[in-house]
């Protein structure tokens, strides 16, 4: 149909009111929504600014206290409440401005310009910070300047005072203090580490002086002992009672206490010192810097065919030397067969048999049990048992790079064991003429621990004179449940001397293999024919510290030697060093002449005559200029049920102590639904005075 005007019809145009209500309220939910988000950004955001502003006042106040402290000597600050703390306030005196602190050139004292006192007030809490334009050089009456200022809080006016506040919100404000004053009472006798302090140390010698300043209530008595000082820039601990005594003064003076080889002490020794009253002290010379090893040990450290044995010199303090490893039984039969004792062996239908024993030293791997020779030496001496002839015996270097279950050996290597000069010799077994033992001579061959052996024997019937039998009796070390399917010990019976002296015998069919061990039972050497210490990195915590000294306590007799180098580098790891290899020696007690903050030292042990005399290096030395420079003092002191309390100086002067400052910040924070939130903000530091 058409419209009388000839065009389409038209549509309708607008929204119905279910349209515009439904609209209306998916806005309303869309803002409802943003505004609760909105609402929820802004409140987190508020929290987030006061958090941030207890954080700021908490780190204010702590490095203001510091700024203030910088400007002050140790020896000046006061402490309140009286006691050993924690303490709620702290007065010291101040000169104003950024320039450096002068001592008065006629009185030798600093012209303080005010004194400062920061204190908490309980109502309302606040940490306030008092500033007297003034110092009053009498101790006793600062002491009840700082009580007043206490006290009255906010309110304090007296001395042309000014307060002002720091923080107003509730706080907790503690001060503690590392004493030069120790206390090394104990309930029960033991040892402790303590830090003193700090200290301004002069390059050279140091006076330290220990000065009993009292007692605590519990204790009986006064007494001290020193351990190991870490009181030089490098920190390397120093044996207290290998120090110099310089002055003792009135009463009892330091002794010597040797306390056995437990290794609790360092050293097993320390200096003692039995005070009996209050004002007893002792005064050491430390110079300023040094490394004194006397225990050899550290990270590091490494022992090659060296023994770190402890000694016990008379008249001196216990301590530790290096020696060469070796000099005694280095290899047992039974140990290496895991079983207790040697067994008899009756051999009725051979003439004669050829041996071979395998030593297995730590160049075996673990599953082949290796390891059975305990020290490297050099010249050796090897028993045999049994009753019989031996024709020959020799001892080599096992072939272990072959596979031939280690029966061949080395023929380079060989050297034959003589017996009286002769290298065959007859065992007897008669109760009037011995237990059937024969020690060969010493023979001029070098074990090496790392390595294994071979001990060729052979042996026949024994000269008819002796007995009336013929029969080869030996003795074996029968292997134990536990020794394991590897053989130790190869034979071929009615061998002759030829078989013997055949390098190869993996190629032959007759040999027989078990890990019961014949004939050779023990071997015994001298003295490893070289040692090798290698110490410890030490860090001079100087860039290019000037080496002034290397020297050492050493003992070397009949030919014996100990050879020391040093070197030092840039590098922690001294991987900038030179080799050992082209260090040259050491000279004692001249200058190195090496360069660099890193140190070390190497000492080659060399033995004396016949390889039965070792040298012994008991200590060693290297010094070089600490500098001028604060340094923190600390050490290992004994305690007790019968020990004072003690105060330190050095050079006359009292140690700079660090003052530990903890400040926690409260505030309770209202929250639009009506409930508190509590925020905290905490703050530590450790500040040490400049003076």
């Amino acid at each position: 149909m058409n419209t009388p005007s000839g065009h389409p019809p038209s549509r309708r145009s607008g929204f119905t009111i279910v349209e515009v209500m439904v609209a209306a309220v998916l806005l309303g939910l869309v803002l409802t929504a943003s505004t609760s988000s909105l609402v929820f950004v802004l409140r987190n955001e508020r929290i987030a600014a006061a958090q941030a502003d207890l954080d700021l006042d908490a780190s204010l106040l702590v490095e203001r206290l510091r700024a203030d402290l910088w400007r002050t000597s140790r020896s000046e600050i006061l402490l309140y409440p009286p006691g050993d703390g924690p303490y709620q306030a702290i007065s010291f005196p101040v000169v104003h401005g950024t320039n450096p602190i002068i001592r008065d050139a006629i009185t030798g004292q600093i012209p303080w310009d005010a004194t400062i006192v920061y204190h908490k007030e309980l109502a309302p809490s606040q940490v306030l910070r008092t500033e007297i334009p003034s110092y009053d050089p009498d101790p006793s009456a600062r002491e009840s300047q700082l009580a007043d200022v206490v006290t009255a809080g906010s309110t304090y006016t007296a001395d042309s005072a000014t307060t002002r506040v720091l923080i107003k919100n509730p706080v907790q404000w503690e001060l503690n203090v590392n004493g030069t004053g120790f206390d090394a009472y104990s309930s029960a006798p033991s040892r402790g580490s303590i830090r003193m302090g700090r200290a301004m140390l002069e390059d050279g010698d140091n006076e330290i002086q220990f000065r009993v300043s009292g007692q605590n209530s519990a204790s009986s008595g006064y007494r001290l002992g020193v351990d190991t000082l870490a009181v030089t820039a490098s920190g390397l601990p120093r044996e207290g009672e290998w120090q110099t005594l310089t002055a003792t003064g009135a009463g009892p003076v330091p002794i010597i206490e040797n306390l056995g080889s437990n290794d609790l002490w360092s050293g097993n020794s320390r200096l003692g010192f039995p005070a009996t009253a209050e004002g007893n002290a002792f005064t050491m010379l430390m110079e300023n810097d040094r490394w004194e090893e006397r225990n050899f040990f550290g990270d590091g450290m490494k022992y090659t065919d060296v023994v770190r044995d402890f000694i016990a010199p008379s008249g001196e303090p216990f301590s530790y030397a290096l020696r060469l490893a070796g000099n005694g039984t280095n290899w047992l039969a039974t140990d290496q067969a895991r079983c207790s004792s040697l067994t008899p062996s009756n051999l009725p239908t051979t003439t004669s048999m050829a041996v071979r024993v395998f030593l297995r030293g730590s160049d075996i791997t673990e599953d082949f049990d290796g390891g059975w020779i305990t020290a490297s030496g050099s010249n050796i001496w090897a028993r045999f048992d049994g009753r019989m002839k031996i024709n020959e015996a020799f001892i080599a270097e096992a072939n272990t790079s072959a596979s031939n279950l280690y029966m061949d050996y080395l023929p380079a290597t060989r050297q034959d064991f003589l017996f009286g000069g002769s290298s065959s010799t007859e065992i007897n077994w008669l109760p009037a003429w011995g237990n059937g033992i024969k020690i060969s001579d010493k023979t001029a061959f070098t074990i090496d621990k790392d390595k294994s052996y071979i001990v060729g024997i052979h042996f026949s019937q024994r000269s008819s004179w002796l007995s009336a039998t013929t029969n080869l009796v030996t003795r074996i070390a029968m292997a134990g449940p536990d020794a394991g399917p590897n053989p130790s010990c190869f034979y071929i019976m009615e061998g002759t001397e030829a078989d013997q002296d055949e390098v190869a015998w993996s190629s032959r069919g007759d040999v027989v293999a078990t890990t019961n061990i014949w004939v050779l039972t023990a071997l015994r050497a001298g003295y490893a024919s070289e040692g090798i210490y290698v110490s410890q990195i030490i860090d001079t915590q100087l860039d290019n510290p000037a080496y002034e000294s290397f020297d050492w306590t050493a003992l070397a007799t009949n030919n014996s030697a100990i050879e020391l180098k040093v070197r030092a580098g840039a590098v922690n790891n001294l991987s900038d060093a030179d080799d050992w290899s082209i260090v040259p020696l050491a000279q004692a007690g001249l200058p190195p002449g090496i360069y660099g903050r890193y140190a070390q030292v190497q000492a080659r042990l060399l033995p004396g005559t016949d390889a039965l005399i070792t040298p012994e290096l008991r200590d060693f030395t290297l010094a070089w200029a600490g500098g001028r420079r604060y340094v923190d003092l600390s050490g290992i002191f004994s305690t007790g049920p019968d020990h004072g309390v003690y105060e330190v100086r050095i050079n006359g002067h009292a140690i700079v102590q660090e003052i530990n400052a903890y400040i926690e910040v409260i505030k309770d924070y209202s929250l639009s639904s009506g409930q508190t939130m509590t925020m905290r903000s905490s703050a530590f530091a450790e500040i040490v005075p400049r003076n």
